[in-house]
């Protein structure tokens, strides 16, 4: 009669994923290395060793799968187009003009407008809180 196979505690399970993946990279790096000529950097290779390579990426990113369920992360959500704002459309508040048009600022050259402070111009100050 067979026994049912004992099930991989969670951190085992994680521990080998993370394993097999660095594995993977390892090994496509060599791989990698092994087909780079010296001299002019161009990576050449046959087409067996293009498999393998194949087959070490798809191993690389089941690994990565695998450590992104245990670290309970979802699949990136395609994100529904929802409207910014209600269909009735709300009358917006009236703006009111200011009573001082601002003198031109002598500074053109940037994008925002500046104004000058007008020192001779009557101001209030905020009043001070006494301890």
């Amino acid at each position: 009669m067979l026994q049912p196979k004992p099930k991989l505690r969670r951190a085992s399970g994680i521990r080998q994923a993370f394993q097999l993946q660095e594995f993977a990279f390892d090994a496509a790096m060599a791989l990698k290395r092994a087909c780079t000529d010296e001299q002019s950097h161009n990576v050449s290779m046959d087409v067996k060793t293009a498999v393998a390579v194949q087959k070490l990426i798809g191993a690389w990113d089941t690994a990565s799968d695998r450590l992104r369920i245990y670290r309970n992360k979802g699949l990136p959500k395609v994100q529904e187009h929802k409207p910014k704002h209600s269909k009735a459309k709300t009358e917006p508040e009236p703006v009111t003009p200011l009573e001082a048009k601002p003198e031109p600022c002598p500074y053109r050259h940037r994008a925002k407008p500046c104004y000058q402070l007008n020192l001779n111009a009557p101001h209030e100050l905020p009043p001070t809180k006494t301890l």
